[in-house]
């Protein structure tokens, strides 16, 4: 295994300031410090942060940052990386500094999206105090990711970061992705190690604009957790979907608008990915119940 989880993210945000409040007061996620760069960042555990916003004048996804097992892996990454002709970078001190990890490497994938993957993780010795009615976070769980071509990029991936296919799902999209219709839409689910899926990869029709982040997970300890947030979401009218249960990893969920538009989904008790599996399942609906579309909200 060279890749244990996606240890952050960063965004980019229209209203980066309004995240100092949807953070804590929505997700449970203390503030941790300010990046060098003025953004705002929360935290999940023991990282000095798990998600970084930055004030910008577009939303979607900055980077996303990949705990490498250890340094050999590390090194493993980013030869397989040149291996396959990506160009690699190495982050500077200042950057590995601000980022809290000892080393990392940065590279664009094909779809244009920027991606860290660092080794040696610092950690604050004084534990994360949830906010509001929250026992705690089991972590950052997955970045769900447009793509116009996803065999192709589940491809890149499981070559890059050796990871392995859990299912796939094919299905029928209407106006928004949790609603039936017409567009044809697939989905890979990749992951190493315990994790059901770290990424997702999403490809849409032709004619839609395949590039953009779907959503950041999000998972809780306890199923209580997860229902005071739906509260919590709900009092401030930035609820997606109502609660819902998927088909693949068994995750309850709901998801929620962070200021600007950013998606979360908010989740507690999925399944581990399969050890082994001689086919690799499909799925022909997202949600077994649930997670139904809530068109009247908004984002305050």
């Amino acid at each position: 295994m060279l890749i244990q989880r996606l240890g952050y993210a960063g965004l980019l945000s229209s209203d980066a300031e309004g995240w100092r409040t949807f953070g804590p007061d929505v997700l449970g996620m203390p503030l941790g410090e300010d990046s060098a760069a003025g953004a705002v960042r929360l935290r999940l555990g023991s990282r000095p942060f798990s998600l970084s916003v930055l004030q910008s004048d577009t939303d979607g996804l900055d980077y996303l940052g990949w705990e490498a097992t250890d340094r050999r892996a590390l090194i493993d990454v980013a030869d397989r990386l040149k291996g396959m002709g990506v160009d690699i970078e190495e982050l500077s001190a200042a950057e590995c500094a601000d980022r809290r990890v000892d080393e990392a490497i940065r590279f664009t994938d094909p779809n244009e999206y920027v991606h860290e993957v660092y080794a040696g993780s610092h950690a604050i010795t004084r534990p994360v105090v949830p906010v509001g009615h929250c026992s705690g976070f089991v972590g950052m769980g997955h970045a769900f990711l447009l793509v116009p071509d996803a065999p192709s990029t589940e491809g890149f991936f499981r070559d890059a970061f050796d990871l392995s296919v859990s299912d796939r799902l094919d299905f029928g999209m209407g106006e928004s992705p949790f609603e039936p219709g017409p567009a044809r839409v697939t989905v890979s689910f990749v992951t190493s190690g315990p994790h059901h899926h770290l990424l997702a990869l999403a490809q849409g029709p032709a004619d839609t604009d395949n590039h953009g982040l779907a959503h950041i997970m999000i998972e809780v300890r306890e199923l209580d957790d997860l229902g005071f947030a739906y509260d919590r979401a709900t009092e401030r009218n930035c609820v997606v979907t109502t609660m819902g249960r998927h088909v693949n990893d068994q995750m309850v969920s709901f998801y929620a608008a962070g200021p600007g538009g950013t998606p979360i989904e908010y989740s507690w008790g999925g399944r581990p990915g399969p050890s082994e599996q001689e086919s690799i399942p499909r799925y022909d609906k997202s949600s077994i119940w649930g997670h139904r579309p809530i068109k009247e909200s908004v984002t305050k």
